[in-house]
């Protein structure tokens, strides 16, 4: 948005001009205007007209005032040096002996526009009352507006020639004089290529022209001719320029009986006019009024230096754009660490619930897999067994021949693990003890255990019921 439209705001001795202009492939083109005359002298009347035309300041952007070249001394000085950090030293050192205040009562800045004979850096110095721009933008404050740039009417016209005369004329690095006619005063700039290289203030407008008061006007316009050649500011002079929306056909003819070469009346707001594609007027229809400066300053480079802000002001408007800074940057990266927390933390809930979800299938099925790992193992045992070679009818085949006669077997357990029960009884304890040996000493049979031989009493009969446990040996295979 602040490079998308741009305002400014013109408070001369008799009117507040406000323009607003939407910026179009880098060329501003004024969409809305404010002029209202100042009557009054009471405090209230000022910031009481900027309220009211505040409003075409609605869509924002960035804001230029523009200060009258009454309030600004302008100096051109030489300084031996072409060094921008030592010309900014020298000034600091000598910008109190160019005006009658105290260096800290002023706001200055400076353009360094060509160099002498000798070698010297020419450098233009604008200089005004810090009391001055505080009191202007003090009068935008109270309308809730903030301003970037306070810029001299001077830069503003050299603006509008650096535009709309210096792209079009063959020589451009011909010094040449601007007059800007307004209704009351009027200003004039002395310019050479793109280098303003001297500007005064003049107490006569087109009210006084009416009057018939050009030859006022033609006096102090030969004072400064004569003044630019004998300080030699600059190459001669090739043209006049006289801007003003309104005819001036004697004041021209009076320009030209005098010698002044080269007078041609231009109206900026005509060339403006005809830069929009619409065509339809976009000013005030009272003519003789000005609006070079503000036009001029609308099509400013943002990185112009030529500001007469007050050094604290930029200070403590840079410490609050770095503060909104800081503050939207903690903002995002708050932001930024709260979503990464609640992304984590939420795909760390959404595996808690899979997990979850997953436990409770493998509770379910945990009976399924301890019966079909049971089956497998059982497969795998006969498995083993065929591939062994050691079969059922070997196995009950080799473990009969360790019975002894008077052992009775009664049942007999084999499971998938290779483990043998052998539930019986015997005439005595002596003939079980003779098949456990048996058993011991067998290659088929391992681990044997006698679990338990207990003496039983039937119809005056007696015999040892027995338990016999035993591993069928992994070792050891069996001959078909």
């Amino acid at each position: 948005m602040k490079d998308k439209y741009r305002s400014t705001f013109e408070i001369t001795d008799g009117q507040v001009k406000i323009l607003q202009a939407r910026i179009q492939r880098g060329l501003p083109v004024v969409f809305r205007s404010f002029v209202k005359d100042i009557t009054e002298t009471t405090p209230e009347e000022l910031p009481a007209i900027v309220k009211e035309g505040a409003g075409t300041h609605s869509k924002g952007g960035r804001l230029i005032l523009v200060i009258p070249r009454r309030f600004v001394t302008v100096k051109l000085m030489s300084l031996p040096s072409d060094s921008p950090a030592e010309i900014q030293r020298m000034l600091d050192l000598q910008i109190h002996q160019q005006i009658p205040f105290a260096r800290e009562d002023i706001v200055y800045c400076h353009a360094i526009v060509g160099q002498d004979a000798q070698g010297y850096s020419k450098i233009l110095v604008q200089i005004v009352q810090k009391e001055i721009v505080e009191r202007y933008l003090n009068v935008l404050s109270s309308a809730h507006l903030s301003c970037q740039n306070v810029v001299l009417t001077s830069i503003g016209i050299l603006s509008w020639y650096r535009a709309n005369i210096l792209a079009r004329v063959q020589h451009k690095n011909d010094a040449v004089i601007i007059l800007d006619i307004d209704r009351s005063c009027s200003e004039l700039c002395i310019v050479q290529g793109d280098r303003l290289l001297f500007s005064r203030y003049l107490p006569f407008g087109h009210q006084d022209i009416l009057k018939g008061g050009g030859g006022d006007y033609l006096q102090q316009i030969q004072m400064t001719v004569e003044t630019y050649a004998r300080e030699r500011m600059g190459s001669a002079l090739s043209r006049f320029y006289i801007l003003s929306d309104r005819p001036v056909v004697s004041l021209q003819r009076q320009l030209e009986t005098s010698g002044i070469p080269g007078v041609e009346v231009i109206s900026p707001r005509g060339i403006s006019m005809r830069q929009k594609k619409d065509r339809q007027p976009q000013f005030t229809d009272q003519e003789d009024l000005s609006f070079t400066a503000s036009l001029g300053c609308l099509g400013l480079p943002v990185f112009e230096g030529m500001n007469l802000i007050p050094a604290e002001i930029i200070q403590s408007k840079s410490s609050k754009v770095k503060r909104k800074e800081l503050f939207k940057f903690w903002a995002v990266l708050t932001s930024a660490c709260i979503l990464l927390w609640v992304a984590f933390n939420l795909d760390n809930y959404q595996k808690g619930r899979q997990l979850a979800a997953m436990k409770a299938e493998i509770k379910a099925i945990q009976p399924d897999v301890r019966k079909a790992e049971e089956t497998i193992q059982s497969i795998e045992f006969l498995k083993d067994k065929i591939q062994d070679r050691t079969i059922l009818v070997e196995i009950i085949k080799r473990l009969f021949l360790q019975v002894p006669e008077p052992i009775s077997l009664r049942s007999l357990q084999l499971d998938h693990q290779g483990t043998i029960i052998l539930l019986g009884f015997g005439e005595s304890r002596s003939s079980v003890n003779q098949f456990h040996n048996n058993l011991v000493d067998s290659a088929i049979f391992q681990k044997v255990a006698l679990e338990y031989a207990t003496e039983r009493k039937r119809f005056k009969e007696e015999y040892v019921e027995f338990k016999i446990v035993c591993q069928l040996s992994h070792k050891e295979s069996v001959a078909p």
